[in-house]
């Protein structure tokens, strides 16, 4: 099992989390969700707050030299590229940087069966996919007790702030319900998932009186749902729960988002992480600063020092190993020491972020629409190599689009209608949709586009 037997080499290695363990085991009743590995994993991220960099370097390259041998061993892609690499002797990130060479989404994708590992996997393993916001998505595997590792890592930030796993219950702005109903709860997450299709004044009032009767404490949502949540409260006087603290998630965050959620949730300590669907990097806010902290036992971060682009190691996926993956959003600013405020050996630092500069778009029946809803339609395309959606009227949709090489006409024709059907359900049925196919799409200089390409005049959209 990848990623338990990493952790029990740890538990062998540092007795003391392993003591640790015991002590939460008897304080806690492991659940579907909160199962074995993810109070592991959890107990890990909490005591290694207090190690040394050096103790976290050292058990960094522990895990990227069982990530190498695993790759050479079991990936006809990695055997190749690793030959004449022994991972053993391994000595240091830059040695690292210059023996492997980069490895890009277009790369991953075209040798995406070779990259995948032979070795026979004891657990079922979970299929996953890129958002598409970069306009190419990505389907890939991971196993999953990596699930509870992921849900280890953000649980353990949300902690700082008073959240406790398997008590604490949050609201969800996070994207639909599975029902026909604007909000559901899921009484074995602790979650009351609300709807961010269905922000209007009404469904405010509704959301406010469930989450009253439901008790949750705390809110995790996309800036741009939570910021249009907080604007509709103000701008209508509308009565709305306050929370202990307010997690934002997947999206850009910028400056006049923060101002407004926290000018009308006073009371909410604001938290923010920075990911990716391929689980490379985990960046965490501490309590004290507005910087991505980059947990070093998640994951590997490098960046391009022309370019600044991220590059991203995820250090437990051996299934199909995403191993110096380019991630196309660049860093504008960041540090290499470790956070003077918490001191947490968590390095390097991300002062700030660039690449995500996604617009919404706006549907005269919908409202505004956040750019992470609009891959719901189109993010499982097979015929599709890239797509931007541009808008510049109110009533339309443009999909430009580049098909794939092997993709015939009548079965891009039949998915693009299959994908307006899916699409009218999110920006409504008045909306009309064109497709446009080009041979390019234009690209900044880290190779990222946007995604959403929105022309409106402001006077439309305000």
């Amino acid at each position: 099992m990848p990623g338990d037997d990493t952790l029990k080499r740890l538990l062998r290695k540092h007795p003391r989390i392993k003591n640790a363990l015991r002590k939460i085991y008897a304080t806690v009743n492991p659940t579907p969700e909160l199962g074995e590995s993810f109070w592991k994993w959890y107990t890990l991220f909490k005591e290694s707050e207090g190690w040394s960099l050096e103790q976290m370097r050292e058990y960094q390259l522990d895990l990227l030299r069982n990530l190498l041998h695993e790759a050479k061993s079991n990936s006809r892609f990695y055997r190749e590229r690793l030959a004449g690499i022994e991972p053993v002797k391994i000595t240091s990130v830059d040695e690292f940087s210059k023996k492997v060479p980069t490895l890009s989404k277009i790369e991953f994708a075209a040798n995406y069966s070779d990259i995948f590992s032979e070795k026979d996997s004891d657990e079922p393993l979970q299929m996953s996919q890129t958002s598409g916001t970069t306009g190419t998505p990505l389907q890939f595997y991971h196993s999953a007790v990596d699930d509870e590792r992921e849900l280890a890592a953000i649980f353990h930030n949300w902690n700082r702030v008073g959240f406790e796993p398997g008590k604490s219950r949050r609201v969800e702005l996070l994207g639909l319900v599975q029902t026909d109903r604007i909000y559901e709860i899921y009484p074995d997450r602790n979650v009351l998932r609300c709807s961010i299709l269905h922000l209007k004044p009404e469904h405010i009032r509704e959301y406010a009186e469930a989450i009253r009767k439901y008790g949750a404490d705390f809110m995790v949502g996309y800036p741009s749902a939570i910021n249009l949540l907080a604007s509709s409260i103000r701008e209508e006087s509308l009565a709305f729960p306050d929370f202990k603290a307010i997690f934002l998630a997947s999206e850009e965050l910028y400056d006049s988002q923060l101002e407004t959620i926290a000018g009308v949730f006073p009371r909410a300590r604001l938290m923010a992480h920075y990911g990716c669907s391929e689980r490379l990097l985990l960046g965490i806010w501490c309590e004290h600063r507005q910087d991505y902290h980059i947990l070093p036992h998640y994951g590997l971060a490098e960046t391009d020092s022309e370019t600044g682009e991220i590059i991203g190691t995820n250090l437990i996926n051996t299934v199909n190993p995403f191993i110096r993956y380019r991630m196309s959003d660049a860093v504008l600013e960041k540090s290499n020491s470790p956070c003077p405020d918490c001191g947490r050996p968590y390095v390097p630092r991300f002062i700030r972020i660039g690449g995500r500069m996604c617009d919404y778009i706006y549907s005269n029946e919908k409202g505004f629409i956040p750019p992470a809803v609009m891959t719901y339609p189109v993010r499982f395309a097979k015929t599709i190599r890239e797509l931007q959606i541009h808008q510049s009227q109110a009533d339309v949709l443009v999909l430009k689009y580049i098909p794939i090489e092997s993709a015939k006409r009548e079965e891009i024709e039949s998915e693009f209608e299959e994908m307006r059907i899916k699409l009218a359900h999110v920006v409504g049925e008045s909306m009309k949709i064109e497709t446009i196919r080009v041979e390019t799409l234009p690209r900044g200089r880290t190779g990222k586009f946007k995604w959403i390409v929105n022309e409106l005049n402001e006077a439309v959209i305000r």
